[in-house]
């Protein structure tokens, strides 16, 4: 994040990042998966020479629930197998894959988007 960069590059300030570990599974109990852990890895800020596990929610690509099958399908498809282009606009697509993207859904995945993700060998589950 900008502001967490600008943060730790700010001459005299020491930044020590927080574990969530704790807390998550507790929000789990609560809210259900939307909520689930995923590291900082160490190095991605200066001075943080260790993983800090964190809370994170995904982000969700929704759309209507009659959108034709095949569309559906064609979209997660796009986007998955042409991460590389989505690389060149927002360096973060380099996270993207399958496995993440069935993860932490609090609404159903379309037929579509679960025909893709099956075929890729990921058990769905969402909502």
């Amino acid at each position: 994040m900008p502001i967490v960069m600008d943060l730790v590059h700010t001459p005299g300030m020491n930044v020590r990042l927080l574990s969530h570990e704790k807390g998550i599974p507790n929000m789990r109990k609560k809210y259900g998966p939307v909520y689930f852990e995923l590291p900082i890895p160490k190095g991605t800020y200066k001075g943080i020479d260790y993983d800090v596990p964190v809370v994170c929610v995904s982000n969700l690509l929704i759309c209507n629930p009659k959108l034709d099958e095949k569309a559906a399908y064609a979209i997660v498809r796009v986007i998955m197998e042409k991460k590389s282009d989505l690389v060149i606009i927002h360096k973060e697509a380099e996270k993207l894959s399958p496995q993440s993207a069935v993860v932490g859904s609090p609404i159903p995945y379309h037929p579509g988007a679960v025909k893709y993700y099956q075929e890729k060998g990921l058990k769905v589950t969402a909502g």
